[in-house]
């Protein structure tokens, strides 16, 4: 965590540096940040629309393993349910 600390630190005292006035300096480092944050943000972005397009198969599977136990209500929900999250997120 100290290295952390140290590298905003230094990063914040470097924008500093070159506008001589801590508003400038914040903005500055704000906008720097970003800058840097932008392939996290965009690969967290990438994980999350995986995630919902293996929802549907994961819900499938759900449904698939209660049909082997037996037949009931929320089976005929659970596949409507998959059928709904496929066709919304893959535009079928």
């Amino acid at each position: 965590m100290g290295y952390l600390y140290d590298f905003l630190t230094w990063m914040m005292d470097g924008c500093y540096r070159l506008c001589h006035n801590y508003g400038a300096a914040v903005v500055l480092f704000t906008f720097l940040s970003r800058i840097v944050l932008i392939p996290v943000t965009v690969w967290t972005y990438r994980n999350s629309v995986t995630m919902m397009k293996m929802q549907a198969d994961i819900i499938k599977a759900q449904a698939d393993a209660l049909a082997q136990l037996g037949s009931c209500a929320e089976l005929d929900g659970m596949v409507a349910s998959a059928e709904l999250v496929r066709k919304t997120l893959l535009g079928e």
